[in-house]
């Protein structure tokens, strides 16, 4: 079985029947590797010149910008979790789904059949009248 780039996401298989269910007890991408891969993705389908992003780890995501060249880093603003937002990446560390209100699974990065990263598309709160 191949899960190249992400060869560091792996567990004995007395941790559980498979990483799927693995992955309910243990953090998968531990360092957030795939916040690069979710970026790029973002980077291929979003062509706004700018793109206003949230994480779960704003330091993972702000490390991994740096990996981007230049101009495609200049297109994303990290915002902070209060801020409107037109994306939010999550290495499922700390919860392994989100349901947050307007927040809409778009991708998911998976090793072995296990997701890995989640890009949610967030839309707006609607103004109260």
């Amino acid at each position: 079985m191949v899960s190249h780039p992400y060869q560091h996401v792996f567990y004995n298989r007395l941790a559980g029947p498979d990483l799927n269910t693995i992955r309910t007890q243990y953090s998968m991408d531990y360092w957030g590797l795939a916040y690069r891969e979710a970026l790029v993705t973002i980077l291929e389908y979003d062509d706004r010149p700018v793109i206003r992003v949230t994480a779960a780890s704003n330091h993972l995501l702000t490390e991994n910008l740096h990996i981007l060249p230049q101009a495609q880093r200049e297109r994303f603003v990290v915002n902070g979790p209060k801020q409107e937002s037109d994306y939010y990446l999550t290495h499922y560390r700390y919860q392994f789904k989100d349901v947050e209100p307007g927040r809409t699974l778009w991708r998911e990065i998976e090793v072995l059949g296990a997701p890995i990263h989640g890009i949610y598309k967030i839309t707006p709160a609607s103004p109260s009248p």
